[in-house]
């Protein structure tokens, strides 16, 4: 029997080739770098073209074109590191991205011992267009509330965006997860908050009797519920008859509920207090301006409590947009918090000023020592 021999030798490339591969691709990353500092580069969202900045290095840097495997390679091995050092501290990946193409020179921190507004604004600045609106925002949260802030988005039909603030609480919670409605947040509702895990339906049938007949939205909080209760909530909800949302939390004892309540100034129930939840009267309870739910915290907007919250209003002429700029918002959020915590250093990249936080600077430079160490003992690669 003939058997044909296949020769795997055109995709086996040694440490000659592989340097090579490496030295254009710094070159090619040189050019899209200097393309990001003066806005001459751009990507595809959605049907629109948008003007790409430092801050889109992982989004450009994968779209980044390559002329063969190798490359290719070459091309994701440094776009895996240039995600991670995004990932651990947003602002990095470009600065990891500026030293792998030798454009970074010059760096020193300034002479202060906090940050300052003014550096602060410069280090949203380097990485946002600096008359951008997502850069006037990413500033106008700092200013308002300082950092660490809960920042939640909602369209409105105001030919304008705003920044509001708000009082309220944040708590470790998420919906029930037998409850399969995709909700991110609800308006004008009422908050029932109870000490203790619903078992049964009847425990909140004249609640829910009432929600019903007044067709008024309502969270649930509770420590658990029984699988019979969470789906009732769900069945209901998705045929319109109620609006009731089962949600879990995870505090501490009784006494930790007390204090949350009191300071949200609403009622909660709990059998230890006698405080039967059968007899609930809707009339009584607190109508909450908006509960929002993401990522296995819950806020709620009271107009009491001590977490501050900061509420972005995008015009309705730029929904399409929304994603786009709640992206950049969060990251020019992020940066300004990282320069507030560890400060901003200055450097020269491509010979211009750049300005960013200590905490990216030290990201960027430890995973740029991993990766030229990988990158150097690679000796062969091989592409099947």
């Amino acid at each position: 029997m003939n058997q044909t021999a296949i020769d795997f030798t055109e995709n086996i490339y040694h440490q000659e080739k592989i340097k090579n591969s490496l030295n254009n691709f710094r070159f090619s990353l040189g050019d899209l770098n200097s393309r990001l500092l003066t806005g001459k580069s751009s990507y595809s969202y959605g049907t629109k073209i948008i003007q790409a900045g430092p801050a889109d290095i992982v989004r450009v840097l994968s779209d980044m074109p390559t002329k063969n495997a190798l490359d290719c390679t070459v091309k994701n091995i440094v776009l895996n590191s240039v995600y991670s050092a995004e990932k651990t501290s947003p602002g990095s990946g470009f600065v990891l991205s500026c030293m792998l193409s030798n454009d970074v020179t010059g760096i020193c921190n300034p002479d202060y011992s906090r940050c300052t507004v003014e550096y602060l604004e410069k280090a949203v600045d380097s990485y946002l267009d600096l008359d951008s609106i997502t850069s006037k925002l990413s500033k106008g949260i700092v200013r308002v509330s300082g950092p660490g802030r809960s920042v939640f988005f909602k369209e409105t039909k105001f030919n304008k965006f705003l920044i509001k603030k708000h009082s309220g609480k944040i708590l470790r919670a998420e919906i029930h997860e037998i409850f399969k409605q995709k909700i991110s947040s609800i308006e004008d509702c009422l908050l029932v908050f109870i000490d203790g895990i619903l078992e049964s339906v009847g425990e909140i049938d004249f609640l829910l009797r009432q929600l019903n007949e007044q067709k008024t939205p309502c969270v649930i909080m509770a420590r658990g519920f029984s699988g019979d209760v969470a789906k009732t909530l769900d069945e209901n909800y998705s045929r319109g008859l109620l609006k009731a949302i089962p949600v879990v939390y995870t505090l501490g004892n009784s006494e930790d509920i007390f204090k949350i309540c009191e300071e949200l100034q609403i009622k909660y129930f709990s059998s230890i207090k006698n405080n039967d939840i059968r007899k609930i009267e809707i009339s009584e309870l607190d109508q909450i301006k908006r509960v929002i739910f993401e990522n296995g915290l819950v806020s709620i907007l009271a107009g009491q409590g001590n977490d501050t919250q900061i509420e972005i209003m995008i015009p309705e002429n730029y929904k399409k947009l929304s994603g786009i700029i709640k992206d950049r918002v969060k990251f020019g959020k992020l940066l300004a918090e990282s320069c507030m915590i560890s400060g901003v250093v200055s450097m020269q990249i491509k010979k211009e000023d750049f300005y960013t936080s200590r905490l990216c600077l030290e990201a960027a430079n430890k995973i740029y020592q991993t990766l030229i160490k990988n990158l150097k003992d690679l000796r062969c690669v091989v592409i099947t």
